[in-house]
């Protein structure tokens, strides 16, 4: 195992669950509806289709690893030794993991199914994952605040570190709002740490193309146009999610914040899984510019009009009267309190004298495609080439911090 200087820690892999981890453990009271938890089928051609509520909601790749220089083979479930192996390969001391086909618990609608699945996901973890090695997140459904608080107070005692809870809050209870108050007295309480995994949420899960409640759509682009197919591609990239602008911790970051979250609960720390990190300097700018205005900069009342003659303002009654009213300013409390994570982002290094060094955690997205996984040494000298990091820095956002938030011990 890795030590020392070579010490890396990921706060981004992930774990193979079985197919029939839930339809095998689920009571008897909820076999009639085993069909809806979620499950990933194997189809022809190595790939796999995710299903949620029986309904197919994408297909991926199989994830494989090599057997050979020139052979692979799939990486099957709750294989923990292959798993140990896969780490030791990549140069990765230890890791925070997360679901796969769990992270859609958060699409039931069903309460006593949701909360069924999830200690049933929780209580497996605990059993083959949770190690020195490796760290594992409780899935807490977020349809009932007593019985969410309930499953908090049970994980911890069970030894996990940190919770799973949504990207995206459901419509009805936005993050702003006094529903989550016991949930995040509860996970200060137990010293738990709150990650947000990108796509998650209310039928998030379909990629990171912007929230359930803003879905991206694309602007037309003529077909006849050569560069069409490019810009497409460069605008689902660039717009949100698995590396790109942000995704729905754009909007969930805010709620906190202006919330009085982190204010009310010091000690609690949320990190935003796959979501890059070059944009969380000019974000962080921005939150406070929107009420710490300096001279010559000034806000002014414009009305607008839809095409029935219908007023739209800019600004309702009592907004630019609005004052800030806690004593951090928004960026000090993201400083304090918020990490995102990143795979290769060199923007991200380079900004770390605006964002701070805290809020910057590296991931190899294990076993996806889209992560590091299996050249992460490689990824990682070739973005710190340019970013002339201190071995201070260098150590902080490769392992350091996810280290201390998780509660591994490193050598």
């Amino acid at each position: 195992m890795p030590t020392g200087d070579d010490t890396l820690v990921t706060v981004d892999a992930h774990v193979m669950e079985p197919t029939d981890l839930w339809s095998s453990r689920l009571p008897k009271s909820l076999h009639g509806i085993a069909d809806l938890a979620p499950v990933y089928r194997r189809l022809p051609g190595s790939n796999k289709a995710f299903e949620i509520n029986g309904k197919a909601i994408g297909i991926t790749p199989e994830y494989r690893r090599y057997s050979s220089e020139t052979e692979f083979v799939d990486i099957g479930p709750d294989d923990i030794d292959g798993h140990l192996r896969d780490m030791d390969s990549d140069g990765v001391t230890a890791e925070v993991v997360h679901p796969n086909a769990g992270l859609f618990i958060y699409d039931l609608e069903n309460p006593d199914l949701a909360y069924a699945c999830a200690e049933i996901y929780n209580d497996h973890m605990v059993e083959l994952y949770e190690s020195d090695r490796i760290r594992t997140n409780a899935i807490i459904p977020v349809l009932d605040a007593d019985r969410s608080v309930s499953e908090i107070d049970r994980i911890a005692k069970l030894g996990i570190h940190g919770i799973e809870l949504p990207q995206t809050a459901p419509a009805e209870t936005p993050y702003y709002t006094s529903f989550w108050d016991p949930i995040w007295e509860a996970a200060q309480r137990n010293g738990v740490v709150v990650a947000m995994h990108i796509g998650t949420g209310p039928f998030g899960g379909k990629g990171g193309g912007g929230s359930p409640s803003r879905p991206f759509k694309p602007r037309a682009v003529p077909e006849e146009e050569p560069t069409r197919e490019r810009m497409l591609v460069s605008r689902r990239l660039t717009r949100g999610g698995f590396g790109g602008l942000g995704g729905e911790c754009l909007e969930t970051m805010p709620d906190l914040i202006g919330a009085g979250v982190c204010e009310r609960y010091p000690d609690l720390h949320f990190v935003f899984v796959e979501v890059g990190g070059k944009w969380l300097a000019g974000f962080m700018d921005h939150l406070d510019d929107a009420f710490y205005v300096g001279p010559g900069v000034r806000l002014v009342k414009r009305v607008f009009f839809n095409d029935d003659g219908s007023e739209v303002p800019q600004f309702v009654p009592g907004e630019l009267e609005l004052e800030w009213d806690y004593p951090l300013a928004p960026s000090d409390y993201i400083k304090r309190q918020m990490h995102v994570s990143f795979m290769d982002d060199f923007a991200a290094l380079r900004n770390r004298g605006v964002t701070g060094v805290g809020p910057l955690l590296w991931g190899n997205d294990y076993p996806h495609y889209e992560g590091s996984w299996p050249n992460s040494r490689e990824a990682i000298e070739h973005q710190c080439a340019r970013a002339d990091l201190t071995d201070e820095e260098r150590a902080a956002i490769f392992g350091g911090t996810t280290a201390k938030l998780w509660g591994i011990t490193l050598n």
